[in-house]
């Protein structure tokens, strides 16, 4: 779609939403989650509006003007940029989960080698980050990126998980604030490099009974 607008932060909150992504997205890319201009990311204005990644940024390298309001029904967006071609995905997220505010997407090595198994990608149990982020980690089918068909998989996935693997693709994560979608990213690429390390030693994970991991989280052990 064509800018509808020459002033990209005419919208409030805008500026503070590119702020606020152009943190998180460093340390995505500091902590190895992506690398290059392979990531995307997003803030949910409201039931209208995200401000999400331009096309062809470094993510490492994001100051604020590297985002662009986008019009979550339509792709519309604010300014010379152009979004990220992946806005398809983010809008279906955000159109399905009232909840969503930070969406992050991206290519961890550890993470996109599990995409690219045929391994179950189940975590709850193995240590207290996953028993508090990962009780579900959702498969996503593959579609080619940018297409409405990768969107409607991931929009149906984000209804079973925060966290999704997207087979042969790499993996996003949702949730309500931006550095608890950071730190859901987090323990799913150290999850899967914990399951890659076992895989290559032969010795399988015993991850805790499943009663023990709803008394964990019922009893919120786990304090953020």
């Amino acid at each position: 779609m064509n800018s509808t607008s020459d002033d990209p932060w005419s919208l409030p909150g805008a500026r503070a939403a590119a702020e606020e992504l152009a943190r998180v997205g460093r340390a995505l890319g500091e902590e190895g989650l992506t690398w290059g201009t392979s990531g995307n990311l997003s803030l949910r204005l409201d039931d209208e509006w995200m401000v999400a990644s331009a096309t062809g940024t470094w993510v490492r390298r994001l100051v604020p003007d590297d985002f662009v309001p986008v019009r979550l029904a339509d792709g519309s967006h604010l300014g010379p940029r152009k979004p990220t071609k992946e806005v398809p995905m983010h809008a279906a997220i955000y159109q399905r989960q009232p909840d969503a505010r930070c969406i992050l997407h991206g290519s961890p090595p550890y993470a996109t080698w599990l995409a690219c198994t045929d391994l179950e990608p189940g975590f709850d149990g193995l240590f207290i980050e996953t028993m508090h982020y990962l009780p579900r980690v959702a498969m996503a089918p593959y579609a080619h990126p940018g297409t409405p068909e990768l969107g409607a998989h991931i929009g149906r996935a984000a209804e079973e998980a925060k966290a999704i693997l997207m087979r042969n693709h790499g993996a996003i994560v949702w949730h309500g604030t931006a550095d608890e979608a950071l730190m859901t990213f987090l323990s799913l690429e150290f999850a899967a490099r914990v399951l890659h390390q076992a895989c290559a030693a032969g010795r399988p994970l015993q991850p805790l009974p499943p009663s023990l991991a709803d008394e964990f989280r019922q009893r919120r052990v786990y304090r953020k």
